[in-house]
């Protein structure tokens, strides 16, 4: 729920990363707007820790769910931050620790990735808005306007 807040929120929200900044606290940082890091700051990655608890037929039905929801969960996180190997390295445990300075250079990065994600999302918008006023256009009968 915090990070659809954040995401959400039409204001400026900064990142104040100046230590460490791990697990669920990297997604929430991600969806900041901008971060400010100091010399000490740190990412650690990982994927999900979970139990379970039932009949066998329960665990597996829901170990099987939990597998799919936490890549996609990964994905949704980390794509643009981390690579398509990276992402992969981290969905099947491999933990990623990552210092201020490479955070910097790939927050950079990330900032970028999502700059032009937005763009192109406006530019679809902007395609089927024109498409619906044509579509309009073309079903008003003539005469009629």
């Amino acid at each position: 729920m915090l990070i659809n807040g954040i995401r959400a929120c039409e204001a400026q929200v900064v990142g104040q990363i100046h230590a460490d900044c791990g697990s669920m606290a990297t997604g929430i940082a991600l969806a900041c707007s901008s971060w400010q890091l100091s010399e000490f700051s740190y990412f650690f990655i990982h994927t999900a820790s979970h139990g379970m608890v039932g009949k066998a037929q329960e665990v597996q039905s829901q170990a099987d769910f939990m597998n799919k929801y936490i890549d996609h969960f990964l994905k949704s996180m980390y794509t643009g931050f981390l690579t398509p190997k990276e992402l992969e390295k981290v969905s099947k445990g491999e933990d990623m620790w990552i210092g201020s300075t490479e955070l910097s250079e790939r927050l950079t990065k990330y900032a970028e990735y999502r700059n032009r994600q937005e763009e192109k999302l406006l530019r679809e918008q902007e395609r089927q808005f024109k498409a619906m006023i044509k579509e309009l256009k073309n079903a008003t009968p003539k005469g009629s306007a």
